[in-house]
């Protein structure tokens, strides 16, 4: 992870971006329209498990053309050396404007929606101001960019940890969840 300057970042910046890459905006988001939906633990650990094993053979997948491939260039490295060009081509500008851009405007909207319940401002305006500001702030210089990353990074596990504590410090709200009801029920309930 150089940059042309010959500036590198250190360890704990790299793992800073793997981590935030890894814990995306869907542990604040998709979480509650599961539980809203499901209404089962189990159900939902089950579906949690899934993706990380589904997870889990991607990262061996990719670990294994990495070992095969070694090289710099990732997907579109590995498309165009196995099949043709015009695929890592393509996977490049899918990954650009789709992969890349979709989840940045994802956590900026999911960001702003939250945002936007605590203050007068549209969610809209505050999802746009986000990505131009981290853009700016990530612009600067490579020792800024790391600082931030790692400022970022160590909020988002801090507020993850804070709402585990929260699940045994408050009282439930509503209905709680119950531990007994089994993914039979889940399978036995009508849709």
């Amino acid at each position: 992870m150089q940059q042309a300057s010959g500036k590198k970042i250190g360890w704990v910046s790299a793992a800073a971006i793997v981590v935030a890459n890894m814990v995306g905006t869907g542990v604040f988001t998709s979480l509650g329209l599961q539980l809203e939906s499901l209404r089962s633990v189990w159900s939902i650990i089950l579906l949690w498990v899934l993706g990380g094993l589904i997870s889990l053979f991607g990262a061996f997948s990719y670990a294994e053309l990495g070992t095969k491939l070694p090289r710099s260039g990732g997907e579109y490295y590995f498309l165009s050396r196995i099949y043709h060009p015009i695929l890592g081509y393509l996977s490049g500008w899918i990954s650009l404007t789709v992969g890349f851009a979709a989840s940045v405007a994802l956590a900026a909207m999911a960001m702003g929606a939250y945002i936007g319940k605590f203050m007068p401002v549209s969610a809209q305006f505050i999802a746009v101001a986000t990505i131009l500001l981290v853009s700016l702030v990530h612009s600067v210089n490579i020792r800024q960019s790391s600082h931030f990353q790692n400022t970022f990074t160590a909020l988002k596990l801090l507020l993850i940890l804070f709402f585990i504590l929260a699940c045994f410090i408050m009282e439930p709200v509503g209905a709680p969840l119950e531990l007994k009801t089994s993914w039979h029920t889940e399978l036995a309930k009508p849709t």
